[in-house]
């Protein structure tokens, strides 16, 4: 999994990417199988009589840093002061950073008619992985430029997490219209997914709190967390420590087969995840003073100490278990149909 995400930064990183030019790449044409992952009612196949179909597309996003300065900085080659001072002055008091993948293995689309009513069947196999990362501008100020701006303040560093799921989806849905009336025609779409979850990371409980003493000769932190995760350290795509399923509906309303307007509610649904689950947890209150010579000379006492506090303990009896939400998502889209089709398309 870390290769995993270390691709996807690097390659998203170098690449120059306009994904809002290039929107198709991820979603897929109205019509197809890949189109209707997100709007299960669209899938149309008009003149087909199958469809296979493979798609791939990694992103990365944020809610807080503008394009502009990360451009900014890449042209220029160098990250100065003013650069920090201003992308933290750009940040709001909780940020998420979030990176991930979607790789269609195949989508197969199948066209037929029951008791002369048409209906589409898709089959489709995707794995996906999404990583996200919350962090509190408060955490960003003292890591960048210091604690001596918060004297005799305590600072709320609770909202620093990092929670990340990859699973393989398996999903069978269909299309078909409902009713038509006038100019109109309703049609509906439902996928059923059943989800083999191959890599889980989630934090149930996060508590971090640091005062620093008016003098500043010392920090008093106060934490209490808990991180469970698997299939990170031993990761294997055919070796599933989860399982779940979901279901994905949609509608479409059609005006003379020129106007449409969809919708589509997909991704309901979780994973849980019950194999070789291991857990991270410390709940202290640490007065720091600070590294003196003999510990800068020998970390080795202070390395043991962070040491016992991030080892994972692993439940032998498989009692640890979490449960992870895929995250719904209610899609909207409008479209409008102009020129003549001539020929096959």
């Amino acid at each position: 999994m870390r290769v995993v995400i270390f691709y996807i930064i690097f390659t998203s990183i170098s690449l120059r990417v306009w994904s809002q030019d290039n929107l198709q790449l991820q979603f897929g044409y109205r019509g197809s199988v890949a189109g209707a992952r997100f709007l299960p009612s669209t899938q149309i196949m008009e003149g087909q009589k199958f469809e296979a179909s493979f798609l791939y597309s990694n992103w990365v996003a944020n809610k807080s840093l503008t394009y502009s300065s990360i451009r900014k900085i890449y042209k220029q080659n160098e990250l100065t002061r003013d650069d920090v001072s201003n992308i933290i002055d750009e940040l709001d008091t909780d940020n998420k950073f979030g990176a991930g993948q979607d790789f269609m293995v195949i989508g197969v689309g199948l066209n037929t008619t029951i008791k002369e009513h048409p209906v589409v069947w898709s089959f489709t196999i995707y794995d996906r992985l999404n990583v996200n990362a919350f962090i509190p501008k408060n955490l960003v100020q003292v890591v960048w430029q210091g604690n001596r701006q918060f004297l005799g303040q305590t600072l709320d560093h609770s909202n620093t997490r990092v929670v990340g799921l990859y699973f393989r989806e398996y999903s069978l849905g269909f299309a078909m219209p409902i009713l038509e009336w006038s100019d109109w025609k309703l049609s509906g779409g439902f996928r059923f997914s059943y989800y083999q979850g191959l890599s889980g990371l989630t934090n149930p409980r996060s508590k971090f709190l640091s005062k620093t003493a008016v003098d500043a000769e010392y920090i008093d932190m106060n934490f209490d967390f808990e991180y469970l995760y698997t299939g990170i350290d031993d990761f294997q795509f055919l070796n599933p420590k989860g399982h779940g399923v979901g279901a994905n509906f949609g509608a479409s309303f059609s005006f003379k087969e020129f106007l449409n307007f969809d919708i589509g509610l997909t991704d309901i649904g979780s994973i849980k995840f019950k194999k070789e689950v291991y857990r991270v947890a410390s709940k202290d209150v640490v007065h720091f003073t600070g590294l003196g010579l003999g510990d800068v000379v020998n970390t080795t006492a202070f390395i043991d100490s962070l040491t016992q506090i991030f080892t994972p303990t692993t439940d032998s009896l498989e009692q640890n278990t979490f449960k992870m939400p895929i995250g719904a998502k209610l899609s909207f889209m409008t479209s409008w149909t102009f020129g003549k089709k001539e020929g096959i398309p």
